[in-house]
């Protein structure tokens, strides 16, 4: 949330910047300020409520399922222990304009018609995904003992890791309604936003 709402559209950035790297709060991670999104792409992407609610993983989740809990308001589930007794402050929803994909997300990418009835851990159900590859999606994973999880996409499924492994990150936005499309998605017709 903060670092692609942050440097992500900081057009005036003049050099690099460091962002927490996820070990004893050191900011020595470093942002390339040659991501920055250009002011005229910025101007097309609309400021949305994004849903932190936490898919709780229980032995299967089905993309309906995954796609409601998304909008509840489930987040830290555990109560002690370790990653427990984190002090960090929850909420299930923030609004901004650039955050990542939902597990639904993925499952819905999938062309494999058995995604729909699990998108998780072992399955290998959602194959045949033009999302394929590893990355952080934006959801929580709730855990009666753990407190730092998230579900990441995983090549043809989705799997809650420790947010402390590496995962790619994919700025996900939603692009203002007024807007239009255009082209064919060819080569030689490419799709372009028009505004």
């Amino acid at each position: 949330m903060s670092e692609l709402n942050g440097d992500y559209l900081n057009t005036a950035l003049s050099a690099d910047t460091a962002w927490y790297n996820g070990t004893n709060d050191q900011k020595t991670g470093t942002f390339n300020k040659n991501y920055v999104l250009k002011q005229s792409s910025q101007d097309m992407i609309e400021e949305v409520l994004w849903h932190l609610g936490g898919v709780q993983y229980n032995g299967t989740v089905t993309l309906e399922d995954a796609y409601t809990k998304e909008r509840e308001t489930q987040g830290k589930l555990c109560s002690s222990g370790g990653t427990c007794n984190d002090k960090v402050t929850r909420t299930t929803t923030w609004t901004g304009k650039v955050g990542l994909i939902y597990p639904s997300d993925f499952g819905y990418a999938s062309k494999n018609t058995n995604c729909k009835n699990n998108i998780s851990f072992d399955a290998e159900n959602c194959d045949s995904n033009w999302m394929s590859g590893y990355g952080w999606t934006i959801s929580p994973a709730p855990h009666s003992s753990l407190a730092d999880l998230a579900w990441a996409a995983n090549v043809a499924r989705v799997r809650n890791n420790d947010t402390d492994n590496t995962r790619g990150v994919r700025p996900t936005v939603y692009l203002k309604f007024s807007l239009k499309i255009k082209g064919e998605g060819t080569i030689s017709n490419p799709y372009q936003i028009i505004q």
